[in-house]
């Protein structure tokens, strides 16, 4: 299994001041069955959301994330966003290995 921190986020509500789509973000810890591990890329608009207006208190807005799609143990696929850079989540995936 491969601990990583996943960010998620609340059902979305419409903030009639911003005229747009808001969303708070949490953290909690995950471990992942690296053998359900499909594909893992660069989540660039989520950390470029980041970048520009920090999804959570005290997230630092150059942190990156990672997109991981999973494969369920019924053939469903899911997508999970855990913080870090690809390289950092490969070499979690890696060590695993």
């Amino acid at each position: 299994m491969i601990k990583f921190t996943e960010i998620y986020s609340s059902a979305g509500r419409y903030d009639s001041t911003a005229e747009t789509v808001v969303a708070d973000y949490y953290l909690r810890e995950i471990l992942v069955n690296p053998r359900y591990i499909m594909t893992a890329v660069e989540n660039t608009s989520l950390s470029d959301k980041n970048k520009k207006n920090p999804l959570m208190d005290g997230l630092d807005p150059v942190i990156r994330f990672t997109e991981i799609k999973m494969l369920s143990n019924v053939g469903m696929t899911y997508n999970i966003n855990v913080v870090g850079a690809l390289e950092h989540t490969i070499s979690k995936m890696e060590a695993a290995a």
